[in-house]
C-alpha cells in the first residue's frame, strides 16, 4: 500500500485490486487449461493414427511371413525331389504346365 495516499488506504480499494488480480489469474489459468486440453486432444489423434499404422504394418508383416513360409516350403520340396520327377509338373507353382511354358501374368 502507498502510505499517505487516501485512495489506496481504504479496504474497499484493496478488495478491488485483489479482485482484479484474481480475475487476471483466473483468466491465465483458464487459457492454460484450454491450451492443455487442445494439446491433449491433438496427442490422442496422433496416437490413434499411429495405432492404425501399427495394425496395418502388423497385417503386412503377417502376409509377408506367410509368403516367406510358402516359398521356403516350396523350395525345400523342389530340392528334395529328383530333377526329372514328373510330380513337379503338377505343383501349385506350375499349375500343371511344362516348366518351359511361361506362366501368364495376372
Amino acid at each position: 500500500m502507498l502510505k499517505g495516499c487516501p485512495y489506496f488506504s481504504t479496504p474497499q480499494v484493496t478488495i478491488t485490486v485483489n479482485n482484479i488480480l484474481d480475475r487476471t489469474m483466473k483468466e491465465q489459468l483458464q487459457q492454460r487449461l484450454e491450451s492443455l486440453k487442445a494439446e491433449f486432444e491433438s496427442g490422442q489423434k496422433v496416437l490413434a493414427e499411429l495405432d492404425a499404422k501399427q495394425a496395418n504394418l502388423h497385417e503386412t508383416l503377417l502376409r509377408i511371413s506367410g509368403a516367406i513360409q510358402v516359398l521356403e516350403e516350396e523350395l525345400a520340396r523342389v530340392e528334395e525331389a529328383p530333377e526329372d520327377d514328373a510330380s513337379q509338373l503338377n505343383s501349385p507353382v506350375n499349375n500343371g504346365r511344362e516348366q518351359s511354358e511361361p506362366i501368364p501374368a495376372r
